[in-house]
């Protein structure tokens, strides 16, 4: 590797790939860190700290972390910077001060699967520079954290992030500002219930907000199709639900209640002038399939385009509305009739739409897999430009699993609309993604 070859001149002893020991001397017993990120920077401190042990060195110690291969230096000092300065103090060992003289050089890179930290430690009460490296396997988390492989494919602009991992069972996801900062929490609907979770800019990972609001047990259980909607409820800080396990209920996001609500219908929040406005259609039990007439919130029948009966998502526009058909085939019904809107035979059980570029064109956001068996690929038209013929603006296949959910929401403070992507892997997590317009 590169960027160890650098430093073999200069090292004194080269610390293992697995943590070594920290002599008690000083040290401060912590629990144990969980997840694969947490327990590679532990290692890195761990390491550090013996180092500066077997030499000697006492005192803060200066850090300065740059990205080499595979990496990108700015999200690198984001994610590892904090948590390393946390984790050293916590030691006591050592803690970071930028003023020190002893310097720690760390440079982060990906080589041949593996993730690794190379320290080089110079300066005050050293006899010469020390080094030590420390390696990971780069898993799905490591890789989503630090953006390793993680490249956007498509036209430039178009941003495609990792943004961390959720536990898996993810079933719907939408954005609501819950606490009142300008910023969108995302509130997660899963098999588990309802949790809200905070985006922070170089944290690694959505931070959890509170307990999970649990989905009361239903009298058959989960059918052999499971399927859940969530949507923003026209009561303030609050979601409606429905699965096709039979729920059908409004969950208060600051008190954690539950009520029923809605008995038979499924929430929809791709109708009204801003995609907020809930509208119901019937159905819900066992299948992802829903039932004309819509409804709004108050119970009265929405006027619509003339359109089949049965739907799996529709979204109003401007032009008409976009609907998603039994087939798996998308749609525009407006007053000249039904009429195809994308070329490809399907696009997924679930469609959004967004203006995510704010140039006053509605971007359409799919998911569907681009062959049998094929792993789901996420796509970005925009058809109402030229119906037909619409070329993608971006295009990736994500992680190679299958997209169970898509909201938007601006959940960074930067007044641009978020495309939040949630995609299902083999493992015990699901992969949470934001594409955005990054002019």
């Amino acid at each position: 590797m590169a960027c160890v070859a650098l430093f073999c001149s200069l090292w004194v002893g080269l610390a293992p790939a697995q943590a070594p020991a920290v002599p008690s001397a000083g040290a401060v017993a912590r629990p144990a860190p969980t997840g694969s990120l947490a327990v590679w920077v532990d290692a890195v401190a761990t390491s550090l700290e013996a180092r500066l042990v077997a030499e000697g060195a006492r005192g803060p110690v200066a850090v300065a972390i740059t990205a080499g291969r595979g990496l990108d230096g700015d999200k690198v000092r984001r994610v590892l910077g904090p948590r390393l300065k946390k984790r050293l103090a916590q030691g006591g060992i050592t803690n970071v001060d930028e003023r020190s003289g002893l310097t720690v050089r760390l440079v982060v890179s990906v080589d041949a699967g593996k993730l690794w930290a190379v320290g080089l430690i110079e300066g005050d009460d050293l006899v010469a520079p020390t080094s030590f490296a420390v390696d990971a396997s780069l898993d799905r988390e490591l890789q989503t954290v630090f953006g390793a492989g993680a490249t956007a494919r498509g036209r430039s602009r178009w941003q495609l992030e990792g943004l961390g991992v959720l536990p898996a069972g993810v079933l719907d996801v939408v954005c609501l500002d819950v606490d009142g900062d300008f910023a969108d929490e995302i509130v997660v609907l899963s098999l588990e219930g309802v949790t809200v979770y905070r985006y922070t800019a170089g944290v690694g990972a959505p931070e959890k907000v509170g307990s999970t609001v649990a989905l009361p047990a239903q009298p058959a259980g989960w059918p052999r199709v499971v399927t859940g909607w969530l949507a923003p409820s026209d009561k303030d800080k609050e979601v409606v639900l429905a699965t096709t396990a039979g729920h059908h209920l409004a969950v208060d996001l600051v008190g954690h209640t539950v009520r029923p609500h809605q008995e038979g219908r499924v929430p929809l929040k791709g109708l009204g002038p801003l995609g907020t406005s809930v509208t119901w259609l019937r159905g819900g039990y066992a299948s992802p399939l829903l039932a004309l007439p819509a409804r709004g919130a108050d119970g009265r029948k929405l006027t619509l385009p003339r359109m089949p009966d049965r739907v799996r998502d529709l979204w109003r526009t401007k032009r008409g509305v976009v609907f998603v058909a039994e087939n798996g085939q998308l749609f525009l019904a407006d007053d000249d009739g039904v009429a195809p809107l994308l070329s490809q035979s399907r696009i997924g059980d679930r469609v959004l739409l967004v203006d995510l570029d704010l140039d006053g064109r509605l971007e359409v956001a799919t998911t569907a897999a681009t062959g049998e068996g094929e792993a789901d690929t996420l796509t970005l038209t925009r058809p109402f430009s030229s119906p037909g013929n619409e070329g993608p603006l971006f295009r990736s296949g994500l992680s190679g699993g299958s997209v169970v959910a898509m909201g938007v929401g601006d959940v960074d403070y930067d007044e641009r609309p978020d495309l939040l992507i949630v995609e299902e892997t083999d493992s015990d997590e699901a992969l949470l993604w934001r594409l955005e317009y990054a002019p």
